[in-house]
């Protein structure tokens, strides 16, 4: 699970600044999604140990995004708060899409998939991979939702 998190975490901490223009370098991803990734795998580890509500770790894990965000990259808290909020928003529609299609598709029940640990990790790199295509899209082609004007033109691309 500890793999999941770490590749889940690398998109994350890519995909939402991308977006808004301010992509990250392969370094500051590399770090940026180890430190998101083990943050996640920890926050879902004590979700499984403690009653905590159902979705409450996607709240945790949105807050600790923001944080790395804001400090890993030059970016203010509004850009990092909308960059970790769209990079959260994309994985919840494609992977709620692409897991819950597949279990539909194979006609399993999806408590039996959480339960199976290999499942478990196949269903983990499922929900991962359209969010990786969509990220290969953005570093490729330099794909972006906005563009943020500001006084310093060394502020936009590579950061």
């Amino acid at each position: 699970m500890l793999l999941n998190a770490l590749v889940e975490g690398a998109l994350l901490f890519y995909m939402g600044p991308s977006l808004l223009g301010f992509a990250p370098g392969w370094r500051k991803t590399l770090w940026g999604g180890i430190v998101v990734g083990v943050a996640g795998f920890l926050i879902r580890s004590l979700t499984d140990l403690h009653y905590i509500p159902m979705g409450a770790h996607t709240v945790i894990g949105a807050l600790v995004l923001i944080l790395v965000l804001r400090f890993s990259l030059p970016v203010p808290w509004g850009i990092a708060s909308a960059a970790a909020l769209l990079s959260f928003t994309l994985l919840l529609l494609t992977g709620t899409a692409s897991v819950f299609g597949a279990v539909f598709l194979l006609g399993w029940d999806f408590k039996e998939v959480l339960e199976n640990p290999v499942l478990r990790f196949l269903f983990g790199l499922l929900e991962d991979l359209p969010l990786g295509i969509l990220a290969l899209l953005c570093r490729f082609y330099k794909f972006q939702l906005f563009r943020f004007e500001t006084g310093d033109p060394g502020a936009m691309g590579r950061l």
